[in-house]
C-alpha cells in the first residue's frame, strides 16, 4: 500500500509540474505579443476557458454580493449596443479589498456612456471567481439569473504583465506535492528502520527470557538475609527495565505502519477542502493537479442522472446530526444546525475514515502488546 500511495503521489506531483510549466510558457507566449485585438462584447465566442480577452463591453448593472468579510460587487456586462436590461453576456466579480483599483481601472478604460453606463475596453482573462456561488445567487435575487456557461472576466487591475503572470497556485502545488512525497518516502524508510531494530529486539527478548528463568531459579533458592539476595533482586529489576525498553520498540516496530498516518492526514485535508465552494475547488483542481481533460471528464460522470440520488443520500448525516443539535439545544440553535446541514458529505466521510484509523492503530498496537508483553 505505501508503494501505491507514493506511485500515486509522484505521479500527481509529475502532472502539476508538467501544468506549472505549460501555465508559465503560456503566459511568456502571450506576453510576447500584443493582446488580442479588441471585439465588441456581443460578437464574442470564448474558445478556450482561460484565455486572454479584450472586450468592448457596457456595464449594465452592479449588485452587491454578500462575504465572510465585506461585500462584493458582481457586474453584469452586456454588448455597448444593447438595450438596457438585456441579459448578460459576461461577468466581472470585484472582491471588497479591489473596489478602489477597480473604479480607477473603469475611469481609465471608458471609452464612451449610454446613459449613466460606462462603455469600457475591458483587458483581462476568464476566470472562474471564488465566490461565484454567491455571486449567482445575488444576481438570481436582483431578477437578473445568470446562465451557468457565463463566462467571467477578471479585468487586469494592476497592468497586463502583472495579471498574465501564472498564479501562485501553480508553483505552491508542486512543492506541497513533493514535501507530501519526500515526507511519505522518509516515513517509509524510518518505519523499515523501526522493524529492523523490533526484529533485533525480539531476539534479544529470547535472550533475556533465558537469563530471567537463570535468575528465577537462583532467586528461589535464597532467602532474603543471604548475601546474594540483594544483588539478585537488581538483578531481576534491570532484566524487567530492560524488557520494558525492548516491549517498547517491539510495540513501535510491529504495530501499525506509517502509511496509515498519511491516509488520515489525507482524509482530514480532503474533508476540509471539501468545505471550499465546489466549482471553483474543481476549477484549480482541473488546472493545477489533473489537468482540463480529466476534470472534464470525472464532470461529465458527475452531471449523469443516477448522481442526483447519490447527493440526496449523502445529505443524510448532515441532516440527522442537525436535527439532533434542533432537538438537543432548541430553536437558538438554528444557526449551527443549519451549518451542519449544509457541510458536504466529504467532511462526515473523513471524519468516519480518521475514526477508523485510530481506533485500528489502537488495536494493532494492544494486540502488539498482548502478543509481545507477555
Amino acid at each position: 500500500m505505501g508503494g501505491l500511495l507514493a506511485l500515486g503521489l509522484f505521479a500527481l506531483f509529475l502532472n502539476a509540474l508538467i501544468l506549472s510549466q505549460q501555465q508559465r510558457m503560456q503566459s511568456a507566449l502571450a506576453l510576447s505579443g500584443p493582446p488580442p485585438a479588441q471585439v465588441a462584447l456581443g460578437q464574442f465566442v470564448p474558445d478556450q476557458p482561460r484565455g486572454e480577452v479584450n472586450l468592448a463591453a457596457r456595464i449594465d448593472a452592479a449588485i452587491d454580493v454578500a462575504l465572510p468579510a465585506g461585500t462584493g460587487r458582481l457586474y453584469l456586462l452586456v454588448d455597448p449596443a444593447a438595450p438596457t436590461g438585456s441579459r448578460a453576456r459576461a461577468a466581472m466579480f470585484v472582491s471588497h479589498s479591489d473596489a478602489q483599483a477597480f473604479e480607477a481601472y473603469v475611469s481609465q478604460a471608458t471609452q464612451a456612456r449610454v446613459g449613466d453606463a460606462p462603455v469600457i475596453a475591458l483587458n483581462g482573462a476568464l476566470e472562474l471567481p471564488y465566490w461565484i456561488d454567491r455571486a449567482e445567487l445575488a444576481a438570481a435575487e436582483a431578477g437578473r439569473g445568470l446562465s451557468k456557461d457565463l463566462p467571467f472576466v477578471r479585468p487586469f487591475l494592476t497592468g497586463r504583465e502583472a495579471g498574465l503572470a501564472p498564479p501562485l497556485l501553480s508553483y505552491l502545488v508542486p512543492g506541497v506535492l513533493l514535501l507530501l512525497l519526500l515526507a511519505h518516502l522518509f516515513a517509509e524508510a524510518r518505519q523499515v528502520m523501526t522493524r529492523r531494530r523490533a526484529l533485533r529486539a525480539l531476539a534479544a527478548l529470547d535472550a533475556l527470557d533465558r537469563e530471567a528463568e537463570e535468575t528465577a531459579a537462583i532467586s528461589t533458592a535464597l532467602q532474603p538475609g543471604d548475601r546474594q539476595w540483594a544483588d539478585v533482586a537488581a538483578r531481576r529489576h534491570g532484566l524487567r527495565q530492560r524488557r520494558m525498553e525492548l516491549d517498547a520498540v517491539l510495540a513501535r516496530g510491529l504495530g501499525v505502519g506509517s502509511t496509515r498516518g498519511v491516509w488520515l492526514v489525507g482524509a482530514a485535508i480532503g474533508g476540509l477542502a471539501s468545505i471550499l465552494p465546489r466549482r471553483p475547488m474543481l476549477d484549480v483542481v482541473a488546472n493545477h493537479l489533473v489537468g482540463g481533460d480529466v476534470a472534464g471528464v470525472v464532470a461529465l460522470a458527475g452531471q449523469a442522472s443516477w448522481f442526483e440520488p447519490l447527493e440526496a443520500a449523502m445529505a443524510v448525516p448532515g441532516d440527522m446530526l442537525a436535527r439532533l443539535v434542533l432537538s438537543m439545544f432548541g430553536p437558538q440553535s438554528t444557526g449551527v444546525a443549519s451549518g451542519l446541514r449544509g457541510l458536504p458529505f466529504t467532511v462526515w466521510l473523513a471524519l468516519a475514515v480518521v475514526i477508523m484509523l485510530v481506533v485500528m492503530r489502537r488495536g494493532d498496537v494492544n494486540r502488539s502488546l498482548r502478543g509481545h508483553l507477555r
